[in-house]
């Protein structure tokens, strides 16, 4: 009986131990995405490829808000190609989403570009991206946004 207590005891200190301390490994976490998307936003502004290349996965897939869809290499080329760049973007009304290894970030957008000098209208738009923990790095995978219209924020 002693033995069978002591088993309880071990099982409920293991469970206390990995469940106490999740909400604040997980604001960490949360906090990691935060700054991720921070600088990836920093990265388009600046448009700054080789930060933009870090940030995301070989593998990843990015649609865009016509429905392309476009690999890394393809995404990379495209900005490289285009001209232009963003004038301002900014995310509100976002959430971060965690499950182990993965994170899921949705929210709202507005940006608007600079080319040859004019500054286009300003674009409205919902995302989804998911990140992945690969080798104790967040990696961006997949990318997908939805242009709407100018969204009333509460």
């Amino acid at each position: 009986m002693a033995n069978l207590n002591a088993a309880r005891a071990i099982v409920i200190t293991v469970a206390l131990l990995l469940v106490l301390p999740v909400s604040a490994q997980q604001k960490s976490l949360s906090q990691q995405i935060l700054d991720i998307e921070n600088n990836r936003i920093d990265a388009m502004l600046k448009k700054d490829l080789q930060a933009i290349d870090a940030i995301m996965a070989d593998n990843a897939i990015h649609i865009t808000t016509d429905g392309s869809l476009r690999t890394k290499a393809q995404y990379l080329e495209k900005m490289r190609s285009t001209k232009g760049k963003f004038n301002h973007f900014k995310l509100y009304d976002f959430s971060i989403r965690l499950f182990n290894n993965m994170a899921i970030v949705t929210g709202h957008y507005e940006n608007s570009k600079k080319v040859n000098k004019v500054v286009k209208p300003t674009k409205y738009g919902v995302f989804t991206r998911i990140y992945h923990l690969l080798d104790k790095k967040w990696k961006l995978v997949s990318h997908q946004a939805t242009v709407v219209q100018k969204p009333v924020i509460k």
